[in-house]
């Protein structure tokens, strides 16, 4: 099952220990003073967990398709904002003496800002897919390169869907030729129940996969989503790790498995770092223990 990487927003409010690089430690204590790359990458994730599944950099603009979280929602739209305007967005926090409060309120609080994500209205601009759920579980997309219907009744056929069942659709994943779509089935409770569609933007190529771990996994050992690699992979940690796009962990080369991170611990944004006991309750001012992810994998 596909498993969403989670900061934790008091991670820099606490003391931060980096642990698993032989005996040299960083320690850092208090509250950032001014922006810096890594605190804009944080706000970024902390803007849009949730909310946003983060696709693309096209020039100094970040991509995200928002998240449908209900059978309600029909259709795919996005987003984008800038560095600049994020920076403009936290320079409160900065000015502000209670930083910590101010840094909550603005995505919490009554008086919050909501002109950050700016809505993307003319596709074609960022050759970003155009998808729609229509009656009786028709998915119409439309790309640069043409526009096609598909039967999701009798594509997904031995998944068990039916016209009538009530689906959710998202996009979690898109590059220059291809593109991700997942359909969660609110009927169904077990493997069968969120679908993965990979498929080309010329849509020479669509591949189905059960998205639950062994069913997902037996996939990619198998080679089914060769051709979906550069859309898949996201970060070669080394020559046995590699980070798989839209959260589905790490994929062991060596051992031909994915590797997830289970709670109480959670995964940094960019999947490179493991945040331990992250899930135990609420953060206290204290030593909190970030680890390589390579290391967390190696025991």
């Amino acid at each position: 099952m596909r498993k969403k990487a989670v900061v934790i927003c008091m991670l820099f409010i606490s003391s931060l220990l980096l642990i698993g690089c032989g005996n040299k430690v960083t320690y850092v204590k208090g509250f950032p003073t001014k922006d810096s790359p890594a605190l804009m990458e944080f706000f970024r994730y902390y803007m849009t967990e949730n909310n946003g599944n983060y696709l693309f950099q096209k020039n100094n603009e970040y991509i995200y398709a928002e998240i449908n979280n209900n059978t309600d929602l029909n259709n795919i739209k996005y987003f984008s904002f800038t560095d600049q305007q994020l920076s403009e967005h936290f320079k409160p926090m900065f000015q502000s003496k209670n930083s910590e409060k101010a840094f909550w309120a603005l995505k919490h609080g009554s008086d919050a800002k909501n002109d950050l994500k700016h809505q993307i209205n003319n596709l074609e601009d960022y050759d970003l897919p155009e998808v729609t759920l229509e009656e009786n579980n028709q998915l119409t997309i439309k790309t640069s390169a043409g526009k096609k219907s598909f039967n999701l009744p009798e594509m997904l056929h031995k998944y068990g869907m039916t016209p009538t069942d009530k689906l959710i659709i998202n996009v979690y994943s898109v590059n220059s030729n291809a593109f991700e779509v997942n359909i969660e089935n609110t009927k169904i409770d077990d493997h069968n129940g969120l679908i993965g569609i990979f498929m080309k933007k010329d849509f020479s190529d669509v591949v189905v996969t059960s998205t639950f771990y062994k069913q997902f996994t037996n996939s990619v050992k198998k080679g089914e989503l060769k051709e979906f690699k550069k859309l898949l992979y996201k970060t070669e940690l080394n020559n046995r790790y590699i980070i798989l796009n839209g959260g589905y962990g790490v994929f062991d080369k060596k051992e031909k498995k994915i590797h997830y991170v289970e709670e109480p611990h959670y995964v940094s944004e960019d999947g490179k770092y493991v945040y331990l006991n992250g899930a135990k309750g609420k953060l206290e001012d204290g030593i909190q223990r970030i680890q390589k992810i390579e290391n967390y994998l190696a025991g």
